[in-house]
């Protein structure tokens, strides 16, 4: 169990299924504004989106990874100790299987914060609250909040492979078992 390559695809996983997700949501977003307001253009579609990206996924992308890190830390510090054949302290050990085993709660909690953030930055941003009718910004919020649930569920199951041999280290078979 190679404790950088574990925290590495973890949060490689974190950032790609939200990046990539996120990127998703922002074409569909142009295209369907574009194409009813008759607006969209090659070039004009690059720019939108690199600058969304750029601007308002980017840096709260990065403080969401940053972190997601210092919640995996705690996993990263045992996993090097057992690597190096130390037997880490009681209390790294209860911290490591924690942070496991409330892994999905912590990244369900952080997506539902960030997309709700990520909502009224959107709002806000392109003056939603002008252009769209109350129930079309209700319906686009509960999407976006659904959405982080299911991301949430993609982000566990990619999880849950990767840290198969630290759950098996761990004997850790069932949610919240070994607490």
């Amino acid at each position: 169990m190679n404790e950088k390559k574990i925290v590495i695809k973890l949060l490689a996983a974190y950032f790609l299924v939200i990046f990539i997700i996120t990127s998703f949501i922002v074409v569909l977003d142009y295209l369907s504004f574009g194409l009813i307001n008759n607006q969209s253009t090659k070039e004009s579609f690059i720019l939108y989106y690199l600058r969304f990206i750029g601007f308002s996924v980017m840096p709260l992308l990065t403080l969401l990874c940053l972190n997601f890190l210092i919640y995996i830390f705690p996993l990263y510090k045992y996993l090097k100790l057992v690597n190096r054949e130390i037997k880490p302290e009681s209390k790294i050990l209860d911290l490591a299987k924690k942070r496991i085993n409330n892994l999905s709660i912590f990244i369900l909690i952080q997506n539902f914060t960030a997309y709700l953030l990520g909502f009224f930055i959107i709002v806000y941003k392109f003056d939603y609250l002008n252009k769209l009718n109350f129930f079309s910004i209700i319906f686009y919020m509960i999407f976006t909040l659904t959405g982080s649930l299911i991301y949430t569920f993609i982000q566990s199951s990619i999880n849950n492979y990767i840290l198969y041999p630290v759950k098996e280290h761990f004997q850790i078979y069932y949610l919240n078992e070994s607490i």
